[in-house]
Order: structure tokens, then sequence, then C-alpha cells
């Protein structure tokens, strides 16, 4: 019974990833929640760069 179960589980879940993928649409913009401070500041760079450079580049939510 737990086989059979935990089978079931990971089936749904490969199912569910594969519709998120296939459906997604526009999942291109990264954002950040953060405290101030110098962390954050440097984190935003790299989620400009990645904005700005990366997402066009792989056209990353389109198929």
């Amino acid at each position: 019974m737990r086989k059979i179960t935990m089978i079931m589980l990971i089936a749904s879940l490969l199912i569910i990833g594969i519709f998120v993928t296939v459906f997604a649409d526009d999942v291109t913009t990264v954002k950040m929640v953060f405290w101030p401070g110098p962390e954050a500041e440097a984190m935003q760079k790299v989620v400009d760069y990645y904005n700005t450079n990366i997402t066009p580049e792989y056209n990353f939510g389109r198929l």
C-alpha cells in the first residue's frame, strides 16, 4: 500500500510539473524581497543583470 501511494504521489508531482512547464508564460522576471543592507544591494545587482541580460538571451518562459 505504501509503495502504491508513493508511486501515485511521484506521478502526480511529475504531471503537475509538466503542466506548469508547458503552460507557463512570461515567467521571466526575478523579484527579490529583502531587508535593506549590503547583502541586498549586492543581490539586487545580480537580479537586475539577470532580468536585463539572461532572460532575453535564453527566452525563458517561451516554448
